[in-house]
């Protein structure tokens, strides 16, 4: 294994192992994420190869579960690495299917760097605005001035790798596959290499390694057929989980709830949100985090990402100036809070975060041309977008999401005249939908005030939902858990930043 000494001690790279451990030889690269962009993706799945390979001189086969970016830059590195045998197996019957058809969801890897300085290139990897111009090549490799439609990066991911795929020592991928055969290796695997751990312990041979076999698609064909794979590392790269989009929702502190309710939309569908009909219309969307944020700065400007709305608000000189001189405080604001939630678990790290950022706007409100160029970024109309918080703060959400959201609610409150006949915009603290009916047609929705117990009936024109994930969903902890006692297996280790470069 490779080291470096200094002053007696071997300093060891394994950072990425420590971090992603989950149960014997396991590695979840997906589940219970906090950085989880697309360069977040590529990253930390190439980090955990790089460093399993230096620590295991033995390791020459690998199960990655999962066909997504995660999964995929996995099974490049471990390409590059020479590892002899690499397996992709999702139960889709495409790659990186959550993307595919989605066009109004834009994605880049660096759109949500900002204020660092190389967010508005999307080429990957990207360093011409930094001074850090040392990278090994990759196949992993294009040119995107802007961030695109998750559906056309897709196809812009999956060309980067065409020829890996098709070289000496490509990975396979396997398709269409029994989610309920994987998940039961998976837990037979690691159940098997404890035992093994154990008996190296105690000087006893190991057992065998399990042999995988399953039927699928290998990728590109359609036609069915066999693998079969004895796999030293089991590699998690399934998702974050399933989405929670159901409006009515109560804790265990709570009288539980068993009336009729709303399911919203996913995250990756298409929706209406930017369509021109929606400027009239009354758009309530519940939910206090990343997911909400940009389901509203989407309904209020049309835009189709926030460095859209940025680009706009940088037109006016004055504004611009502003915002960058604003820009090394919240570079310093949220450094600090990343580095808060990778010591610290809680929500202290996005409270005391999202109050810095709220007395920024308020600030920044001040001034007469930010608020006429943010009111200039509103879409004319009758309609009205409300987010209710059930907090009192956002919660995990980029820096760019966050700066924007609250500087609209700070300016609309300071110059309200410059609002008029735009689309109403404000944030509901400590609300939460308490009931749901729907008559004649039309959603009525009893919203609860926890600061005060009042309930009020609304009857919104559109419903958004973004709760996150759904609690005993992760498709890590589902495939690892032995037992039926609670899993603590994600420790704050998996919140350590990220380097830009993938190395």
């Amino acid at each position: 294994m490779t080291t470096v000494v200094a002053h007696g001690v071997d300093i060891v790279d394994s950072l990425s192992l420590l971090s992603l451990k989950v149960a014997p030889n396991v590695f979840d690269l997906s589940s219970g994420m906090h950085h989880v962009s697309i360069r977040d993706q590529i990253v930390r799945a190439r980090l955990v190869i790089r460093d399993l390979k230096k620590a295991d001189i033995t390791l020459q086969s690998i199960l990655i579960v999962g066909c997504g970016v995660a999964g995929l830059a996995a099974a490049i590195a471990a390409q590059e690495a020479k590892i002899s045998e690499i397996l992709v197996v999702d139960s889709a019957e495409e790659p990186l299917s959550l993307f595919k058809g989605v066009t109004e969801r834009y994605v880049g890897p660096y759109m949500y760097e900002w204020p660092s300085q190389f967010f508005g290139n999307q080429s990957f990897p990207s360093h011409s605005r930094t001074p850090w111009i040392h990278s090994p090549g990759s196949p992993l490799s294009w040119t995107l001035k802007e961030p695109c439609n998750a559906s056309y990066f897709s196809r812009l991911f999956l060309s980067s790798i065409k020829a890996s795929l098709s070289a000496s020592g490509a990975p396979k991928i396997l398709l269409g596959v029994s989610r309920q055969a994987v998940r039961g290796f998976v837990k037979d695997f690691a159940r098997n290499e404890g035992k093994a751990g154990l008996a190296r312990i105690e000087g006893r041979l190991r057992p065998s390694l399990l042999k995988l076999q399953l039927e699928g698609m290998p990728y590109p064909s359609k036609e069915v057929s066999s693998v079969r794979i004895h796999p030293q590392y089991v590699f998690l790269a399934g998702g974050m989980g399933n989405e929670s989009t159901k409006l009515v929702q109560r804790d265990r502190f709570q009288p539980s709830y068993s009336g009729v309710n709303f399911w919203g939309k996913k995250f990756w569908e298409n929706d209406q949100l930017r369509s021109q009909m929606m400027v009239d219309r009354h758009v309530y969307i519940f939910g206090g985090g990343d997911g909400a944020i940009q389901d509203a700065l989407r309904t209020l400007t049309g835009m189709k990402h926030p460095l859209e709305m940025l680009k706009h608000l940088n037109q006016d000189i004055r504004v611009k100036n502003a915002i960058d001189r604003a820009a090394p405080i919240l570079l310093s604001m949220d450094r600090q809070g990343r580095q808060q939630t990778a010591w610290t678990h809680g929500p202290v790290a996005n409270e005391t975060l999202d109050d810095l950022c709220r007395k920024l706007a308020v600030e920044l409100s001040q001034r007469t041309e930010m608020c006429t160029r943010v009111a200039n970024a509103i879409r004319p109309g009758r309609g009205q977008v409300f987010m209710f918080v059930k907090e009192g703060y956002i919660a995990k959400a980029y820096l760019l999401n966050r700066f924007l959201i609250h500087l609209i609610a700070e300016c609309s409150n300071a110059a309200p005249r410059l609002f008029l006949r735009k689309i109403k915009f404000a944030i509901f603290w400590q609300h939460q939908a308490w009931q749901y009916s729907q008559k004649n047609g039309q959603h009525h929705v009893e919203i609860r005030d926890h600061a005060s117990s009042s309930v009020r009936i609304h009857m919104p024109d559109e419903i958004v939902v973004r709760y996150g994930i759904e609690a005993g969903s992760v498709p890590g902890a589902q495939m690892i858990h032995l037992s039926p006692k609670r899993s603590r297996q994600r420790t704050t280790l998996a919140r350590v930043e990220l380097p830009f470069a993938p190395n």
